[in-house]
């Protein structure tokens, strides 16, 4: 929270949280499963408190500051990622680099040699992919939105899944909407 309180001051227009994990082999033990949550639900609140709007699970912004990039990904639209461990999706592909960053700087510039692996997204891929980004925004999904961009009704395996997860209390489900819970945030960072 400290960190939250010196970020206040600055006041910026969008903050992103990310959930703390310390190196395997640092002397520091990582916080349990339920301090990591209370951290993350007190972020939430704080961020709120001080005109936060949360718009995805580790994303908040001021009102009308939604960063532009994690909007048109929530949406299913191409990217190109660049850097260590990027994923891109674009042109029916999903694209990852190396995570090792010795052999990114080495080869920078030289797709090749900086791609750690290629598969093409078929249809059931994109579906899940969209479904995925959707269920991380404070949105969620909307059958309609999905029938539109797709030309089908949601898969009966994707159906299932959520309802699964409205069980576990991750989603709320109406007959339009698929909306993530604080917990389905909290699952999806």
């Amino acid at each position: 929270m400290q960190t939250l309180r010196a970020c206040s001051i600055i006041h910026p227009a969008h903050i992103t949280i990310q959930a703390l994990h310390a190196e395997k082999e640092a002397p520091v033990n990582d916080p349990s499963e339920t301090e990591r949550r209370n951290m993350y639900k007190d972020a939430c609140r704080f961020l709120s408190e001080n005109g936060y709007l949360q718009y995805s699970a580790t994303h908040f912004a001021l009102p009308h500051h939604g960063w532009l990039y994690q909007l048109l990904m929530m949406e299913g639209a191409s990217c190109l990622g660049m850097g260590v461990g990027a994923k891109s999706f674009y042109d029916g592909y999903v694209v990852r680099n190396t995570n090792n960053l010795k052999r990114y700087i080495s080869n920078a510039g030289d797709y090749e040699k900086i791609t750690a692996q290629v598969s093409e997204a078929d249809d059931e891929t994109t579906m899940q992919r969209y479904v995925s980004l959707r269920l991380r925004s404070t949105d969620g999904l909307s059958r309609s939105v999905f029938r539109e961009r797709f030309g089908c009704d949601l898969p009966p395996r994707i159906e299932e899944t959520m309802e699964k997860a409205a069980l576990e209390g991750l989603l709320t489900i109406t007959d339009e909407i698929f909306k993530p819970t604080s917990d389905g945030l909290y699952a999806n960072q």
